[in-house]
């Protein structure tokens, strides 16, 4: 079969695949997700949003490191690993001030800090930049994910009703995949698609550092939902 061919097949069956998957994702998920209704529902629509943004700059930043700068597998893996590090470092932030500023004020900062992350990670596309420039860029993005990670989570499992525990654990790890699956997709095409295209590498992984900021950013609009809120059992 040729290229093109193939493409074609790959778009069809994933259109079919959310097809069929997003019938049995709105019977899962909390009313009001879409909108981000305050409690659960904007919980787990910032965790999607989240995970999709970091994700779609930690998968990318050890590639364009190497493609870009010919950096050894060590040199890959230390520029991103600072996030981690961050990323504990505003965990711990947010359980020493969950209650003041509270999880609303927390998830909107990180996310906003995400999205500068995630823009600033851009840089690693540049031949004449030092590593330390993204190195540093993404440590911002690690915080950020690292302040709103647990009062989302809180505020999820709190805003459901006793009686929903089970399911209310159940929506955050789907919303965490989701996020993740989604992003891995997309940058990966967008990789694979300039490999055997004449797309510029510089321009397809461009592509996936300005979605992952605008995801962020999205997820910076509804960020003061996420509070907790008292939940009737679902049916």
């Amino acid at each position: 079969a040729s290229y093109s061919a193939r493409w074609w097949l790959v778009l069809l069956l994933a259109v079919a695949g959310v097809l069929v998957g997003s019938r049995f994702y709105r019977r899962l998920m909390p009313h009001g997700m879409i909108r981000a209704v305050p409690g659960r529902p904007a919980a787990l629509a910032a965790r999607i949003c989240a995970m999709a943004a970091f994700n779609g700059a930690d998968f990318f930043i050890p590639l364009a490191a190497r493609r870009f700068h010919h950096a050894t597998p060590t040199v890959q893996g230390a520029v991103v690993v600072g996030a981690a590090t961050t990323w504990s470092a505003g965990q711990w932030i947010a359980v020493r001030r969950s209650q003041r500023p509270g999880p609303n004020r927390l998830v909107s900062t990180g996310f906003v800090l995400l999205a500068l992350g995630a823009l600033g990670s851009m840089t690693v596309l540049q031949r004449s930049l030092t590593l330390w420039v993204p190195f540093m860029a993404w440590n911002l993005g690690g915080l950020g994910m690292g302040l709103m990670f647990s009062p989302s989570s809180n505020v999820a499992m709190g805003s459901a009703a006793a009686a929903d525990a089970g399911l209310a654990s159940t929506q955050l790890n789907v919303s965490d995949v989701v996020g993740f699956s989604v992003m891995a997709a997309f940058g990966g095409a967008m990789v694979s698609f300039a490999d055997q295209t004449s797309l510029h590498l510089a321009t397809a992984l461009g592509a996936v550092f300005i979605v992952a900021s605008l995801l962020a950013a999205l997820g910076a609009t509804f960020g003061h939902r996420v509070r907790l809120v008292d939940s009737a059992p679902d049916e």
